[in-house]
């Protein structure tokens, strides 16, 4: 061994140099190896579209941060679906904004991830409609679709409605900021967060970026619900004969799951309307879930293509696209000629 080393000192000593030469390169670079080792095991956060990430403090197991909850929402909670806002003419649908866990300035926090197309993102985690908790939305303005393009247009007193289903829910804007947010320091940011936190009382949060051009700062509207007064029931009126009736407009799941046998002529005419105020979703499947292929707009009509087994859901072409809708949320109409030719009895002179 030592024979050896004394053949290769020369070799040793260059070796010697080299690191040494490094290290002393790393320093004047301020550059520490170790360092950027450790930094490849971390999560950058997700860019979107020059959109300033939004982050909240990570979930920690031993409930030491204030964060979303964690259990996930029940079967038969009201999940956003559509947004509508009829003064800057926004008819949008909802989407689940999905969360990861990121590292920013050594810190790891969660980031919210705004669905890349014409929707408006909920954020997993935040509380459904209808309950005590803060309902949190947000979406792009200036890419993306910019399906919050001109929220900045609103005002304190401005309406929103959030749909779920056939279920309605409305909200008065009581608080409208616009902070600072990129190029802040986390400290910062995590301040903003506090607006997309949970909440002890029941509230609706909307936030985009501002303005167009740099995205420098955070549109953040609050609003609560608005107190309606209760909506009278209707008053039946009792048809005078036992007579089947073939109502305009009834609910086209009533039609196709009635177990009555249609001639096929008629089943090729189904006509399925939205007659709504607002757009209905179609999806890719019939789940929740489904991803949405199109809006249904208000008023409009479409083909009944076909029906689920148990009738919750229907199969329509509208602008030639195929995909499903809630049966709940459209009606069936009738073609003229499938309506049965009265005799009308002519008067005696």
């Amino acid at each position: 061994m030592l024979r050896f080393l004394q053949k290769s000192k020369d070799w040793i000593l260059i070796l010697l140099g080299i690191i040494l030469i490094m290290f002393a390169v790393f320093n004047l670079i301020d550059f520490n190896p170790f360092t950027y080792v450790e930094s490849l095991k971390e999560t950058p956060a997700v860019e979107q579209e020059g959109f300033a990430p939004l982050f909240i403090p990570i979930t920690r197991a031993d409930g030491s941060s204030e964060t979303y909850q964690d259990g996930g929402v029940s079967s038969n909670a009201f999940i956003p679906e559509r947004i509508v806002i009829e003064k800057i003419g926004l008819d949008a649908p909802v989407e689940v904004a999905h969360t990861i866990n990121v590292d920013v300035d050594g810190q790891e926090v969660t980031q919210f991830l705004v669905p890349e197309e014409f929707a408006a993102g909920w954020h997993e985690g935040s509380a459904p409609l209808g309950v005590i908790g803060n309902t949190v939305i947000s979406g792009h303005h200036n890419a993306f679709g910019k399906v919050f393009a001109h929220l900045v247009n609103l005002d304190i007193g401005d309406e929103i409605t959030m749909l779920s289903g056939t279920h309605e829910f409305r909200y008065t804007i009581v608080n409208k900021m616009i902070l600072p947010e990129k190029e802040e320091t986390l400290e910062m940011r995590m301040q903003n967060a506090r607006w997309i936190l949970p909440s002890t009382d029941e509230r609706l949060t909307l936030v985009t970026c501002w303005p167009a051009n740099s995205n420098s700062h955070r549109l953040v509207i609050v609003a609560v619900p608005e107190t309606l007064p209760p909506t009278p029931t209707p008053t039946v009126t009792p048809v005078p004969h036992p007579t089947e009736v073939i109502q305009i407009g009834r609910p086209i799941t009533e039609l196709l799951s009635s177990g009555k046998s249609t001639p096929t002529p008629f089943l090729q005419n189904i006509i399925v309307r939205n007659a709504g105020r607002y757009s209905v979703n179609i999806r890719a499947l019939p789940d929740m879930e489904g991803k949405i292929v199109e809006s249904f707009k208000a008023g409009d009509e479409a083909t009944g293509l076909s029906r689920t087994e148990d009738g919750d859901w229907i199969l329509i072409e509208y602008k030639d696209k195929q995909g499903w809708v809630s049966a709940e949320l459209v009606e069936i109409l009738l073609p003229v000629k499938s309506l049965p030719t009265a005799v009308v009895a002519t008067p005696k002179p």
